[in-house]
């Protein structure tokens, strides 16, 4: 079963800087660039708990914490956020929880936050965020040619709006 819990400063573990430096979980993210400690982690969340634009979530399978879910740049005056998620435990990939935590986010931005539309973006080569973006009705609609600069070669920058209704 997923859930998705308010993150505290006591979820910084070993476990999430763990998932932050291993290069094939970050591999789409800029944090693939970053070395991470707790330090630096407990610095990161300090800042986005104090962020009123921001509500960022622990992700439970099971009970156990498995991952990070955020909604972002909120914007109250255009009734919208930015999306952004990971499933650190590499062992849980492609069993659904990343599509069920989105199906939850969305909610609480619907019901909770009064949203009206939620974006996404990614690198056009992660067919697995591409994969749960659509199967929880995301739409493209925009592209960035040759925006990253992945693996010696250019890829685009897609961008993703679910309308919430």
């Amino acid at each position: 079963m997923v859930k998705i819990f308010p993150i505290k400063l006591n979820d910084v573990n070993d476990i999430w800087i763990n998932w932050l430096n291993d290069k094939i979980v970050t591999k789409y993210s800029i944090q693939r660039k970053k070395k991470h400690t707790l330090k630096s982690q407990v610095l990161f969340l300090k800042k986005k708990l104090n962020d009123k634009n921001c509500k960022l979530f622990k992700i439970l399978y099971n009970e156990k914490f498995v991952g990070v879910i955020e909604l972002k740049n909120i914007d109250k005056i255009n009734n919208c956020a930015e999306l952004s998620y990971m499933i650190g435990e590499r062992e849980l990939w492609g069993i659904g929880i990343g599509t069920k935590s989105i199906d939850l986010i969305l909610k609480y931005a619907k019901k909770k936050l009064k949203l009206n539309k939620v974006i996404s973006s990614i690198m056009s080569v992660n067919k697995a965020s591409k994969k749960v973006l659509t199967k929880n009705k995301f739409k493209k609609y925009g592209e960035i040619k040759n925006f990253y600069y992945f693996q010696n070669k250019h890829v685009s920058k897609i961008f993703f709006i679910k309308y919430l209704k």
